[in-house]
């Protein structure tokens, strides 16, 4: 005889089933699942690891260890540390601050602030997805590097947009390099560990600018204009448009020996604008370098290395 249980009820044994073994997570300890992205702060000692589920993992003496969950399900692409917060930028392109704050006698990682940059009104999808993050030193600020080749700065904690400090591509780099070939997104920001007001922004395509932070305009910009291998295969020789030259040692066999590389402006500090548009090593035994400058005419000028 079968016996046929309406749709809609459960019996009491099925609800005593559920309570009894349903699934809770109390604890999590360990390495993370699928680690996504990494942050370490030497002066706090701490180690920062994002997830693809959208988890932060903070790591400190062994023993010590604290999670955090962000609300929303994107993976963490990158992890950064300020003074007295920690900041994380998602796969959605949305910033994130968290900070350690007691509640209970105990610590815990707590999220304090989001944001999403915006950009100005009709700005494309492109310019104001971050590709570069660097928190600056004073601990005040953030600098995001976009796809666009832009540079936005945020206050922090507030994450308010400092509209007129935004670094534009048009104020970094000159007319006729944009329309030579386009940089694409800022690939990398770094401050002067010895002068907070200098950053380097480095462009996909190879350029690196250094930014006053404080007279806001550039500093230095350089771009190469040739490259040249010595005959023994030791260095490249570069020319850039600053009027400089650098010779870059690939690699010394000879470990006993010390052979700095070296970098030179021909003309001199008082005339940077003569563009470097050649450099041939041609005498070894010498050690002489020719090098081409373009400066109203060409000229071709020998030096000593």
């Amino acid at each position: 005889m079968k016996r046929f249980r309406r749709h809609g009820h459960e019996s009491q044994r099925d609800r005593l089933k559920q309570e009894l073994f349903q699934f809770n997570k109390t604890v999590e300890h360990g390495f993370p699942h699928q680690p996504s992205a990494l942050g370490y702060s030497p002066s706090l000692q701490l180690l920062a690891i994002g997830s693809r589920s959208g988890a932060i993992k903070l790591f400190g003496a062994p023993g010590v260890e604290f999670m955090g969950l962000h609300d929303e399900s994107a993976a963490v692409t990158q992890v950064h540390f300020l003074p007295h917060q920690l900041v994380t930028l998602l796969d959605d392109n949305s910033l994130h601050m968290w900070t350690l704050q007691a509640h209970k006698g105990l610590s815990e990682l707590l999220e304090i602030g989001r944001f999403t940059l915006t950009g100005p009104p009709g700005a494309l999808p492109h310019v104001t997805r971050v590709t570069a993050v660097l928190p600056h030193s004073s601990g005040e600020l953030l600098l995001l590097g976009t796809e666009g080749g832009h540079v936005f700065i945020v206050e922090v904690p507030g994450f308010r947009e400092l509209e007129e400090r935004n670094i534009s591509l048009d104020q970094v780099v000159p007319e006729d390099y944009i329309g030579r070939r386009s940089l694409e997104h800022v690939e990398a920001l770094q401050e002067n560990p010895v002068d907070s007001n200098q950053v380097v922004i480095g462009y996909d395509r190879g350029l690196m600018v250094v930014w006053d932070l404080e007279n806001h305009q550039i500093d230095k910009l350089k771009t190469i204009e040739s490259v040249w291998w010595t005959e023994d295969g030791s260095y490249i020789l570069s020319s850039h448009s600053d009027g400089s030259y650098c010779r870059w040692m690939v690699g010394n066999s000879d470990p006993t020996t010390e052979d700095e590389e070296k970098s030179d402006i021909p003309y001199g500090q008082n005339q940077p604008m003569i563009l470097v548009s050649k450099s041939l090593f041609v005498s070894p035994s010498e050690e002489f370098v020719v090098v081409e400058c373009l400066f109203a005419n060409i000229t071709s000028t020998m030096l000593q290395r």
